[in-house]
């Protein structure tokens, strides 16, 4: 019998050329992105460090998001719900921060 194989080392060309994407977006505040490619990699090399602290920073980003979307949502609608969209798709379900997005979103909606 075989022996199962591991997840690839986190030093796979692969993942290298994913956390340097992930990193790019960082710096262009692309968080959806981030997280995007920072779970693949999370997902190809569990635990990998690299790809958790890139996580954990946009999660620390989540509030300057939500309040610039709030400042911005009656003065420039359009604006905030995508700034919103982004608090939602980089938060869990479960997140304050994301319940709180999906109701000014909503209310946004309404406002059309």
């Amino acid at each position: 019998m075989l022996p199962a194989l591991s997840p690839p080392a986190p030093t796979e060309p692969l993942d290298v050329a994913r956390l340097f994407e992930a990193d790019q977006a960082r710096v262009r505040g692309q968080w959806v992105r981030v997280v995007g490619l920072a779970q693949q990699v999370t997902k190809l090399a569990p635990g990998h460090a690299g790809a958790a602290a890139l996580i954990n920073e946009v999660r620390a980003q989540v509030k300057d998001l939500y309040l610039r979307a709030y400042q911005l949502k009656d003065v420039d609608p359009h604006s905030a719900a995508a700034l919103f969209d982004q608090v939602i798709a980089v938060t869990p379900p479960d997140d304050a921060y994301h319940l709180k997005a999906q109701a000014r979103r909503a209310e946004l909606e309404d406002q059309k």
